[in-house]
């Protein structure tokens, strides 16, 4: 059935059928990934890309935004294969290529498309980086950080942004956020104010006590103008004293 749908998205000419077409997809995916072998990481890898491309020849010009949908479709499936599969997907050259060009073609602020993509851009560069080895992704992951402040700067998708950041601490070190520690000074302080959401609380300080396990000193410094507000919270009974320990630690 896979090969069928897959013969049937080529021949589309209409976003709006692709779309249907994608959705299918991706509960077949679902079906079919939990038994995941090579032969269908091949099948895969010679479908994706040409789906990818049909993508992009119905998204050029005025039909940018028309063509949106089919490009969240095509990230809900590679988000399942990416779970499904993990390193057998993303150390297949033709889906690897897909998957990073998709991330820049949903994160890239300078297009209108990131208004409506750049959080499941967001979500896909996340789980690449939570399911993929080093040497299958780290190169492209890690060239990719400066982006990722670009994207903290703007402000936008907080919350998947230091989901992100938290994961860039882990693997590559203190070294890739350390020379940011102003912008992050600034984006914790923002996510643990009153103008933030709880999700963005959240993840701030997750960011905050996974930073302080690699380098303590930056922790608290880049935790710094948040300290008054986290103290006032606690003070007031909103925030329970177990969800600071870590940080009161450091």
């Amino acid at each position: 059935i896979l090969t069928f749908s897959f013969s049937l998205a080529h021949r589309l000419e209409e976003g709006e059928n692709l779309q249907m077409v994608l959705k299918l997809l991706a509960i077949e995916m679902e079906v079919v990934a939990k038994e995941a072998n090579l032969d269908l990481i091949q099948f895969l890898a010679a479908q994706v890309p040409q789906v990818w491309q049909r993508i992009l020849s119905l998204s050029e010009g005025e039909n940018a935004i028309a063509g949106a949908p089919c490009q969240s479709s095509l990230i809900n499936i590679l988000l399942l294969l990416i779970e499904k599969t993990g390193d057998q997907c993303l150390s297949t050259p033709p889906l690897r290529e897909v998957i990073f060009q998709l991330i820049g073609f949903c994160v890239n602020l300078g297009s209108d498309r990131a208004s409506y993509l750049l959080e499941d851009g967001l979500k896909l560069w996340r789980c690449v980086m939570l399911h993929g080895s080093w040497q299958a992704v780290g190169q492209p992951v890690e060239s990719s950080a400066e982006n990722l402040f670009a994207i903290a700067r703007s402000g936008r998708e907080n919350h998947e942004v230091l989901c992100i950041l938290k994961l860039y601490a882990v693997l590559c070190g203190a070294r890739v956020v350390a020379g940011q520690e102003q912008l992050l000074a600034e984006l914790v302080g923002h996510c643990l104010s009153d103008r933030a959401t709880l999700k963005e609380a959240y993840s701030a300080l997750d960011f905050l006590y996974t930073l302080g396990l690699v380098d303590a000193e930056l922790a608290l410094r880049v935790s710094g103008q948040a300290v008054p507000f986290l103290l006032q919270k606690l003070k007031e009974g909103e925030l329970a004293r177990i969800l600071l320990e870590p940080l009161l630690e450091v």
